[in-house]
C-alpha cells in the first residue's frame, strides 16, 4: 500500500465516521484553471490537495413545498458541513502536521458584485467535487452525483498534504434533451449550459416571513431533476 493511498484510506474513514456521506479528492492543480483568486494555491501557496465533502439533502423537504422545513434543513447541513471540515482539517493536523485550510461551505466569501448581484465563493465547492470525481454539473448549475443526484451540500479542504486523487467521472447524469430545470424555472434564470443568472434566482428564491425570518422558497430545479431518482447502491431501492 502507497503512502498516499494510506492515508487516503485513514482519511476516509475519519471523514464516514463523522456520518459524512461523500468524500472526493482532487490534486490542487485540476483546479490550477480556476478564476483569479478563486485556486486552492491563491489561499495555500503549498496546496497539494483538495478533500471535497457532501451531505446528502433529506427527500422530503425537498419534495414538499414547505419553506421553513426546507431552509432549515439546508442551512443546518451547511452548518454540519463547516464542522466537518474543521474536524478533518484538525485531524490532518493533528495526526499529519498538514496544514489545512478549510473553506466555508457558504458564507462568509469575499466577492460580491452588487449590481449584478453576483456571489463566488472563494473555492467552487462543485467545480472541486467534478475535479474530485464525486460528480458532474447538470443544466442547472447544481451538482449531480451518481448516489444521490443533485440533493447534496458541499464544503471543501485545502491541505498541503499530497492525496492520491480520485478519478473523474465520466458517466453522463444530465441527459442531453432533458429541459425539465429549465422549463420549470419561475424565475428564467437557467441558461442550459450550466450556468445560471444568479440575480433573477437570487431575487426569486429568497424570501421573509411575517417576523423577519430568511427562507428560501423556490428549488424547483432541485425537485423537478431526474436524476434524483437514483439506485442507491446500499439498499436498492429508488430514492424520490
Amino acid at each position: 500500500m502507497s503512502p498516499q493511498f494510506r492515508l487516503k484510506s485513514e482519511i476516509t474513514a475519519e471523514t464516514k465516521r463523522l456520518g459524512v456521506d461523500l468524500i472526493g479528492i482532487t490534486s490542487s492543480a485540476r483546479l490550477g484553471e480556476a478564476p483569479p483568486n478563486h485556486r486552492p494555491t491563491d489561499m495555500m501557496p503549498e496546496a497539494k490537495s483538495v478533500i471535497v465533502l457532501a451531505r446528502k439533502f433529506l427527500s422530503g423537504p425537498t419534495n414538499s413545498k414547505h419553506w421553513t422545513s426546507y431552509t432549515a434543513v439546508h442551512d443546518g447541513n451547511i452548518a454540519r458541513l463547516d464542522n466537518d471540515a474543521y474536524c478533518i482539517s484538525r485531524y490532518i493536523e493533528e495526526n499529519y502536521r498538514a496544514n489545512t485550510l478549510p473553506v466555508p461551505a457558504m458564507t462568509p466569501y469575499f466577492h460580491w458584485d452588487e449590481q449584478k448581484q453576483y456571489a463566488a465563493g472563494d473555492l467552487s465547492h462543485k467545480h472541486a467535487a467534478v475535479a474530485a470525481g464525486l460528480g458532474v454539473i447538470g443544466k442547472n448549475s447544481l451538482l449531480i452525483t451518481p448516489q444521490y443526484g443533485n440533493k447534496v451540500n458541499l464544503v471543501s479542504i485545502i491541505t498541503e498534504l499530497e492525496l492520491e486523487p480520485d478519478a473523474l467521472l465520466s458517466k453522463e447524469l444530465c441527459p442531453a434533451g432533458c429541459r425539465l430545470c429549465i422549463d420549470s424555472c419561475p424565475a428564467s434564470a437557467i441558461h442550459g449550459d450550466c450556468t445560471i443568472n444568479q440575480s433573477s434566482c437570487r431575487n426569486h428564491c429568497w424570501t421573509k416571513l411575517p417576523r423577519g425570518f430568511s427562507v428560501l422558497q423556490c428549488w424547483e430545479c432541485r425537485g423537478c431533476c431526474p436524476a434524483n431518482r437514483v439506485m442507491k447502491p446500499d439498499c436498492g431501492y429508488l430514492l424520490a
